[in-house]
């Protein structure tokens, strides 16, 4: 019996090291200070992003990430590396989580920053870029190894965009700001399946 007991806790003990191993590879690959998806203005953020998703009827995109968020694998990243909007990381097949880069959620800098376009522009191509993002690294949490086919499938998603958007009710400057941040996010990421495919 005291045999059993001691090779149950050499087992669990061994389990618990080697989570932990997960959990900092996941937190090394993610930036310093990766904290889960709480209160406060990411949680504003996050439900407003939720909502434009919604909107635009990308309802299951929304009630993907809304679960994801509650089974606690959707984290904010302070210093996600590489200027990256969004990662997805699977470490020792114990970890899946999927981090968000902080400013980012926040809309903290919009894109383009020099050009004359109209802020709500650069904010909606933000907002959009960031679904997209999201959208593609649940490709790879579903499976996707290719970087390129995530890219393709990304910009699938933007085209669906598109179409519920040509669909709203919108005034005809906000309309153009639809078509024009839709068409950037959609050439950006077509430039990046290309690099992705070498």
């Amino acid at each position: 019996m005291r045999r059993l007991a001691v090779a149950i806790a050499i087992v669990a003990a061994t389990a618990a090291a080697i989570r932990a191993i997960a959990v900092r590879k996941s937190e090394q690959l993610a930036g310093p200070g990766a904290y889960r998806l709480a209160g406060g203005p990411e949680r504003e953020a996050f439900d407003a992003l939720l909502a434009e998703l919604a909107r635009l009827e990308q309802v299951e995109l929304a009630r993907r990430l809304r679960a994801l968020d509650e089974g606690g694998a959707l984290w904010v990243s302070p210093f996600l590396p590489g200027q990256r909007l969004a990662i997805y990381v699977s470490t020792l097949g114990l970890i899946e989580r999927i981090y968000v880069d902080r400013g980012a959620l926040l809309l903290a800098e919009l894109p383009f920053p020099d050009s004359d376009l109209p802020e709500e522009w650069r904010r909606l191509y933000a907002l959009l870029r960031l679904g997209g993002t999201l959208c593609h690294e649940l490709e790879h949490l579903d499976g996707v190894l290719e970087e390129e086919l995530a890219y393709r499938r990304e910009a699938a998603w933007y085209r669906t965009v598109a179409e519920a958007s040509r669909e709203l009710q919108l005034e005809a400057e906000t309309k153009r700001g639809y078509e024009w941040a839709v068409e950037s996010a959609i050439l950006s990421v077509e430039k990046a399946a290309e690099r992705a495919g070498g």
